[in-house]
């Protein structure tokens, strides 16, 4: 009785297998790349940056309408055509930070959205 009762308690008792480690989401920015090389690594204060906006257009309508309203807002705009796509530039200067980047990626691919075309990226160069 001893003994079967000494083998009972040396028996491995069966345990539930570990939970899974929790999922992490990373978020990385489309603009992550671009940001490290102009040297602004994280949140913080901005330096003046000229950006150039590239949008795309299946249509001339498109192109204009978001043309008027990228001017609008005060940013200089210029327009050309690739085959069936009409392409625009606007550029503005502003002191860029991640923020103000995610800011204007979500500004601009939401007017060239709207405007049923795409919003293609910008292209950043440091202000003396």
């Amino acid at each position: 009785m001893i003994l079967a009762l000494l083998l009972a308690c040396a028996s491995p008792v069966p345990q539930a297998p570990p939970a899974p480690p929790p999922e992490v989401t990373v978020q990385v920015s489309p603009d992550a790349d671009l940001l490290a090389r102009l040297g602004i690594p994280g949140p913080g204060e901005g330096r003046a940056h000229r950006l150039q906006h590239e949008l795309s257009f299946p249509s001339p309508e498109g192109a204009d309408a978001a043309a008027v309203a990228l001017s609008a807002q005060g940013l200089a705009v210029s327009a050309g055509a690739e085959g069936e796509v009409w392409l625009l530039t606007a550029e503005e200067t502003v002191d860029l930070t991640q923020a103000e980047a995610q800011s204007r990626r979500a500004a601009m691919e939401a007017l060239a959205q709207g405007y049923g075309g795409l919003y293609d990226g910008f292209s950043a160069e440091v202000m003396p």
